[in-house]
């Protein structure tokens, strides 16, 4: 679209100290105990959550308190993703509230999209790909959907966003401002984002598969739209224990009956963004 201008990258904040309108604490945080969902890594029950990664755990109660132990300050800010990416995650669950793990994008004409996949898939190429359309970031990888008054309304979370270093520069981003994260090959950075709550439109899945073929769309049925919602809101099992089980079903039933699911599919190999984005626009009009 002619006019619009190219996205603009810049460092990312500092370390996160609140969220969703808890501050959050700094501390020890208590070892795991006998909980109803125990891994190497997680512990939780309805309202309790502790998450171990690497040398920094977290700790979420009651959908009001966010305790995260880090060895020291530089370890703290490395691992800032757990208080503005996994932290509000666990406190909307024990709010009996729920979110996609997606990449939010807002049409010109005002209409989310959900943009959903595993890592590499290319969600942040095709984010750039439709804001170079004129869409509008609206948060990446938390996304609260709210099922209030027959409408499934996408509520965006403020937050930096984690670029490959691929996607970032396709934007002739100087690689050095972004903060690296634990993992290979991905930076946090700072692009403006909208705060507003919007309608979502489309569920879409973005999936590489390997060959040469050309971008494919394809709408998923009932029973595929259930599982990609599922297996994007609910990765660690917490809304599978009883006291969330029956309010989770009934959230999820609600988005696969109000919103339209998609499948796009690109080959892994090749240049595909802007047959990909088409794709994302085409979901919209289907």
């Amino acid at each position: 679209m002619r006019g619009v201008p190219e996205p603009v990258l810049g460092p990312p904040p500092g370390v996160t100290r609140e969220v969703l309108g808890v501050t959050i604490e700094d501390g020890p945080v208590p070892p795991p105990w006998d909980a109803a969902i125990v891994t190497h890594r997680l512990c939780a029950d309805a309202y309790r959550f502790r998450l171990q990664n690497g040398p920094v755990a977290l700790y979420v109660e009651n959908g009001d308190r966010v305790v995260i132990e880090a060895p020291d300050a530089e370890t703290r800010l490395l691992y800032d993703f757990f208080a503005y990416a996994t932290a509000p995650r666990a406190l909307l669950w024990q709010r009996h509230r729920y979110n996609l793990h997606a990449t939010l994008v807002v049409s010109p004409e005002g209409r989310a999209v959900a943009i959903m996949g595993h890592s590499m898939a290319g969600k942040s190429t095709t984010t750039i790909e439709l804001m170079r359309r004129g869409w509008t970031f609206g948060c990446d990888d938390v996304v609260e959907v709210d099922m209030a008054d027959d409408r499934a309304v996408a509520v965006p979370l403020a937050r930096p966003i984690h670029l490959s270093d691929r996607a970032a520069g396709l934007l002739g981003a100087d690689l050095a401002m972004g903060r690296p994260l634990p993992w290979p090959g991905k930076r946090v950075f700072a692009l403006e984002s909208s705060d507003r709550a919007v309608e979502l439109a489309a569920l879409v899945h973005l999936q590489a598969d390997e060959g040469e073929g050309e971008v494919s769309l394809s709408r998923l049925d009932a029973l595929g739209s259930l599982s990609l919602v599922g297996a994007h809101s609910d990765t660690l099992g917490v809304c599978q224990l009883p006291e969330h089980r029956a309010d989770y079903l009934r959230w999820t039933a609600a988005a696969v009956g109000r919103v339209g699911a998609w499948r796009v599919t690109r080959p892994r190999d090749s240049d595909s963004v802007s047959c990909v984005g088409d794709a994302v626009e085409e979901s919209m009009r289907l």
